[in-house]
């Protein structure tokens, strides 16, 4: 599957991923002292936007209902972890 894109749109693509790219620097720094400042984030979408941007393919990012059922099953495991801990106190 070949296509073809102008340099003008390379251009405009290369721009909006260093937008990107300062965006979540300027983030990591001001979490650093502003930890509330990542509410504001939709990282699933940061992620998604820059992700097309430097033209990664689709498929390399799962699909919303698979990191959903990753997150689920993290949150548990650490739910299990906390509670064998607590009980050892």
């Amino acid at each position: 599957n070949v296509s073809y894109v102008s340099v003008m749109a390379e251009a405009q693509k290369s721009v909006g991923l260093a937008s990107l790219e300062r965006f979540a620097g300027f983030l990591g720094q001001a979490a650093q002292f502003a930890p509330s400042v990542l509410d504001m984030v939709n990282s699933d979408e940061l992620i998604k936007q820059y992700a097309q941007a430097d033209s990664i393919p689709p498929k390399i990012l799962l699909p919303d209902e698979q990191v959903a059922e990753a997150r689920q099953q993290r949150e548990m495991r650490q739910d299990s972890s906390a509670s064998s801990f607590s009980a050892v106190r």
